[in-house]
């Protein structure tokens, strides 16, 4: 199986080819956080892997999410209640994991200042003493993004004008991660296919494949075409997030349900907030929430409110929870926000582990689970910040239930595509452009950008966004994508930032994409023909043989 180089086409065809043509040593089923990130560790330890997606990667839950690389704050704020020698773990290993997630894609990463208003004087010596402590535990871990500082009125107001300063003395600020978090699991991808494995986006698993009760493989159906196929290897991995027990049920049609599932609502602002760039933590004294507005590219979101749902299928954004979202909001704000000033919001559905203690004993210790269901291997539950630890959990169980060989695992040591080329070269591409069309080719591409701009001119597709014709070539032949929601949605983000620019947007989109189908088919034709004319070559110089 040979490994894509930075500049070799990511192209369908080629990819079913080595799904169908080879046995692996790890299939993965579902293309999100926790998928991608088993993807990329199997590879480092020497595996033939392949991973599926019955959607597009990233499509899920782990595109919807509140955009954090947290460090731990949530559950440190919770030890402050009650002294917990399990939260002061994850702690720890949140603040490890935000600094590996950070180092792995700068580009498609960031630390952000967050500062909490405090109302009431008294308040301000105990928020300030409660930050330090956290900031101990990351300097103990030599893991702390930047020291916490207290701030005035003058510049709580600077960095956020748009806050109600009554009765606000100060504000505290620290400092944590924010991610683009659907590029960053398709760079996972791209990464993992330059490290000679196989992914196929839009797979639908119909079917285990089973050998004297060993499962070998499943059958599947390319959407895109309708064709089925059948893919071998020597285990299988279910990581198919609010799909989990409908996968396991394949396995074992007496499985009980494991998962339950919360929606997560988010909505980004027409107007900027926050002009200073930094973000704002917002507290609900009513009910203990949180809320965050945070500086997320080049908008103002504010995340999220929780509410549960009945199913795994994602429904549409409820009215009811943008008004709750912004009501949260605006009991910080001068001016009340409106459905108005709303430019888009969307929904996550995120899938829950509804009794862990029944389904792994040691769940209770990391917040997911690992279970092996009649031979499938599931990995379910936990969040972008657990990726790492839940893949390694996950691939030590799977090797020894079934006996792989393998190496130790070397994802410490990797960067993600974008991210390891050579940035001065970057630079100097976009020097002529526009800044913000060169802050926006930066934040998605990194050190790609000069590929990108060789797929075509850097003219605007629409006034007033950064957007450009040489992206959507790029995207279609390097970056899997299929679909108009995949390049509006996942590679653009566009569909949940500013809906009216993305339906402005969507007809270049069609257009590039039925231009690059067309091209696919032509090449389809022509190689059809060569193939068929050197056939015929053979036959008659064999029958000249015989002769």
């Amino acid at each position: 199986m040979s490994a894509l180089l930075p500049n070799d086409p990511w192209q369908r065809k080629e990819q079913i080819a080595q799904l169908t043509g080879q046995y692996f040593d790890v299939l993965i089923i579902g293309g999100g956080a926790i998928g991608t990130g088993v993807f990329l560790d199997a590879l480092s330890r020497g595996l033939k892997v392949a991973i599926v997606d019955k959607q597009d990667f990233t499509a899920g839950s782990s595109s919807h999410s509140s955009k954090m690389l947290e460090g731990g704050m949530q559950y440190y704020q919770q030890t402050l209640k009650k002294r917990d020698r399990y939260k002061t773990r994850l702690i720890r290993q949140a603040l490890a994991e935000r600094k590996s997630l950070l180092a792995m894609a700068p580009h498609l990463t960031e630390a952000v200042s967050i500062v909490r208003p405090i109302k009431g004087l008294t308040r301000i010596t105990s928020h300030r003493r409660r930050l330090r402590r956290y900031e101990a535990i990351a300097k103990k871990q030599k893991q702390s993004l930047g020291a916490s500082k207290l701030v005035g009125r003058k510049t709580l107001k600077a960095l956020c004008p748009s806050l109600n300063m009554k009765s606000v003395f100060s504000g505290v600020t620290y400092v944590d991660g924010v991610f683009n978090d659907a590029r960053y699991g398709l760079a996972m991808v791209r990464t993992g296919i330059e490290m000679g494995g196989s992914a196929l986006n839009y797979c639908q698993v119909d079917g285990l494949i089973r050998e004297a009760q060993q499962i070998i493989g499943v059958s599947c159906t390319d959407t895109q075409t309708g064709k089925s196929m059948e893919i071998m290897a020597k285990s299988v991995l279910n990581c198919a997030g609010a799909w989990t027990d409908e996968l396991r049920k394949l396995a074992d049609p007496q499985a009980k349900p494991i998962l339950s599932y919360q929606l997560d609502t988010h909505i980004v602002l027409k107007e900027n907030l926050l002009p200073d760039g930094r973000g704002v933590l917002l507290t609900n004294k009513e009910d203990g929430s949180v809320n965050f507005m945070l500086p997320w590219l080049g908008q103002t979101l504010i995340t999220g409110v929780h509410s549960d749902a009945t199913s795994a299928q994602t429904p549409s954004v409820s009215k009811h929870d943008v008004d709750r979202l912004l009501k949260a909001a605006n009991r910080h704000l001068a001016e009340p926000l409106t459905a108005d000033d709303v430019a888009a919001a969307w929904v996550g559905l995120r899938p829950v582990i509804e009794d862990p203690l029944a389904v792994d004993p040691e769940a209770v210790q990391r917040n997911y689970v690992v279970i092996n269901d009649e031979g499938l291997i599931t990995i379910a539950g936990g969040d972008w910040i657990r990726w790492r630890r839940m893949a390694e959990d996950g691939l030590d169980r799977l090797i020894n239930d079934y006996g792989l060989d393998a190496k130790m695992s070397g994802i410490d040591y990797i960067t993600l595509a974008g991210a390891r080329g050579d940035l001065k070269d970057a630079s100097n591409a976009m020097a002529k452009l526009p800044d913000d069309i060169k802050q926006h080719l930066w934040q998605n591409y990194g050190d790609r950008v000069p590929l990108v701009l060789e797929c075509g001119t850097s003219e605007r597709l629409i006034e007033g966004a950064p957007y450009i014709d040489a992206e959507l070539s790029y995207i279609l032949t390097y970056e899997g994508a299929q679909t108009a929601e995949d390049v509006l949605a996942r590679r653009w983000r566009i569909a949940m930032i500013n809906d009216a620019f993305a339906e402005r947007l969507k007809p270049f989109v069609d257009a590039a994409i039925e231009q690059h189908q067309a091209k696919l088919q032509v090449q389809a034709e022509a190689e059809a023909k060569a193939k068929a004319e050197a056939e015929l070559e053979a036959e008659r110089l064999n029958n000249q043989a015989d002769e």
